[in-house]
C-alpha cells in the first residue's frame, strides 16, 4: 500500500500543474536574515510561486530549506497537492504548517537578526576573551648572562726604565803640562815653540766626555 502511496505521490508531481496565479502577488521587502536559523521544507504546488522562487526567497533572508521533514524542520510550507508523507512525518514531530500566504507574512514581520557568519565570529571572539582572561599572563623570564668583561683590576704601578736617571759620566778636567818655552841662543823664541800647540783644541776638533783624546790621558 505505501508504495502504491509513494508511487502515486511521485506521478502527480510529474503530471503537476503550475501554480495557478503566478507572479499576482506582492513580494514584501523583508528585513535583513529575518528568517535567520529556521528551516522550512515546501511541498505541493503554491498559489503564485514556483518551488524554486519560494526555496530562492527563503534562503534570501537567511533560511534554510530541506527537501524532507525531521526534528529540525520549523515549518512545512504546503501547497495543492502536498505529500501524504510529508504531512505524516509533521504532524508526528508537531511541525508547524503554512501556506504561501502565511510564508509572505513571515517575511514582512519577522525582526532583523544577525547572520549566522556574524554569530559564530562573535561567539568565537566570545570564547577566545574568556581564555584570554582565564590563562595568567606570561612573563618571559630573562636569563642574565655572566658578563663578558671581567673586572677592571688596578694596574701596578710600572716603574718606566726609560724614566731611570742616566747613569752621570764623570769627566775629569783635561790637565796640559805646559813645558817652560825654550828660548833660542840669540834670545828669540824658536819656530817650533812659537806655534807649538798649547792646548787639546788646537790639536783636535772633538770636545767633551766624547773625546778620544780623554781616553788616551787617561
Amino acid at each position: 500500500v505505501q508504495k502504491k502511496a509513494n508511487s502515486s505521490g511521485y506521478w502527480q508531481y510529474r503530471n503537476r500543474e503550475g501554480p495557478k496565479n503566478l507572479n499576482s502577488k506582492e513580494i514584501p521587502e523583508g528585513a535583513a536574515n529575518c528568517l535567520e536559523g529556521i528551516t522550512f521544507v515546501i511541498s505541493g504546488v503554491l498559489d503564485s510561486l514556483e518551488r524554486d522562487q519560494a526555496s530562492e526567497l527563503i534562503k534570501k533572508y537567511g533560511g534554510r530549506v530541506t527537501s524532507a521533514v525531521s526534528k529540525k524542520t520549523d515549518y512545512l510550507v504546503k501547497g495543492e497537492g502536498v505529500g501524504a508523507k510529508k504531512l505524516e512525518t509533521a504532524e508526528k514531530f508537531k511541525t508547524k504548517q503554512i501556506d504561501e500566504d502565511e510564508l509572505l507574512e513571515l517575511i514582512r514581520s519577522k525582526p532583523a537578526k544577525k547572520s549566522a557568519y556574524d554569530i559564530k565570529v562573535e561567539k568565537e571572539a566570545a570564547q577566545e576573551s574568556k581564555k584570554v582572561k582565564a590563562e595568567p599572563p606570561k612573563t618571559e623570564k630573562v636569563k642574565q648572562e655572566p658578563s663578558s668583561t671581567e673586572p677592571v683590576k688596578p694596574e701596578k704601578h710600572v716603574k718606566n726604565e726609560s724614566s731611570k736617571a742616566a747613569p752621570k759620566i764623570k769627566t775629569e778636567p783635561v790637565v796640559t803640562k805646559t813645558e817652560p818655552v825654550k828660548m833660542s841662543s840669540a834670545g828669540t823664541i824658536s819656530w817650533t815653540e812659537k806655534y807649538r800647540p798649547s792646548k787639546v783644541k788646537d790639536i783636535i776638533g772633538q770636545q767633551g766626555a766624547k773625546s778620544n783624546v780623554n781616553k788616551l790621558l787617561k
